[in-house]
């Protein structure tokens, strides 16, 4: 089988893990394992998007710079790339999108026979939207599945490679890995918050108390919430937040991560009810 990967999806399984032999686990399981060019570029654009620490950037440089770099497909799948905007439109071409034109073009391809990979090449992104945009388009075309790194860990549990309780714990980190700006934020907060020389009054103290409390209770609303917060004037009046705080919350706000948080719970669900022969 193929494996075409995009660019969220290996950076959620990196910076999970932190570890190379979950990317040795892939090659295991798929005999061509490929990564667009354009999503190498986005997952160097992008690895550092939601992190302010330093801790693990070694690791997670080497890991794509050095372990992955060798799975680059630099050729760009021309004639496909040309009849999915004739059947989709004048889409944004990006790494999503050049994902599912290299795994049709895989699709389509052949060592004995022309065709023999049919329904055999596995796309993976944990864009829900991405996901929901190609899924008909892929499935009509036979090219075989859209799956995302929950379903990477569980191909890995049924194969021996890692326990049971190890998905489960995969998915608990991905939650946390999705949180990750919120927790950056509130620190980002706190530490503004005790500096009592950057807090001019009491309103801009309780304005930064109920920002943090609301991160930290992290419901539904929260978007709503922050939304109102932020547009208050004891917010506004704010002077030497950190550079990064601004864009990162802008970020934060435009995410969906709503809808990933509820939909991993319900994988962990699923798995622990509905998946044979994975305990």
């Amino acid at each position: 089988m193929i494996a075409v990967f995009d660019a969220c999806t290996l950076l959620n399984v990196i910076q999970v893990t932190l570890d190379e032999k979950y990317i040795s686990f892939i090659r295991k399981v798929y005999g061509e394992f490929v990564i667009p060019l354009v999503v190498f570029t986005e997952m160097n654009q992008n690895k550092w998007k939601n992190d302010t620490d330093s801790d693990h950037r070694d690791t997670i440089d080497e890991l794509i710079n050095k372990d992955l770099f060798r799975n680059i497909d630099h050729q760009a799948p021309v004639k496909e790339t040309k009849f999915m905007i004739k059947v989709l439109g004048q889409i944004e071409q990006n790494g999503e999108f050049m994902c599912i034109g290299h795994a049709l073009n895989k699709s389509r391809e052949g060592k004995t026979d022309l065709g023999e990979n049919l329904h055999k090449v596995h796309v993976f992104t944990d864009d829900m939207p991405a996901n929901s945009q190609f899924s008909e388009f892929y499935r009509s075309n036979l090219a075989g599945s859209i799956l995302d790194s929950i379903d990477l860990m569980t191909i890995f549990c049924l194969k021996g490679f890692i326990s049971f309780h190890d998905v489960i714990k995969y998915c608990n980190s991905l939650k946390l890995n999705y949180n990750r700006p919120a927790s950056v934020l509130i620190r980002a907060f706190k530490d503004y918050k005790e500096n009592t020389s950057k807090v001019k009054s009491s309103k801009q103290d309780v304005i930064l108390s109920s920002i943090i409390d609301v991160l930290t209770d992290f419901h539904d609303d929260v978007v709503d919430k922050m939304q109102n917060l932020i547009s208050k004037p004891e917010y506004k009046s704010l002077v030497g937040l950190p550079a990064f705080v601004q864009p990162m919350l802008g970020e934060f706000l435009k995410s969906n991560f709503r809808a990933k948080i509820p939909e991993i719970n319900r994988r962990i669900y699923t798995l622990t009810k509905m998946v044979y022969e994975i305990k």
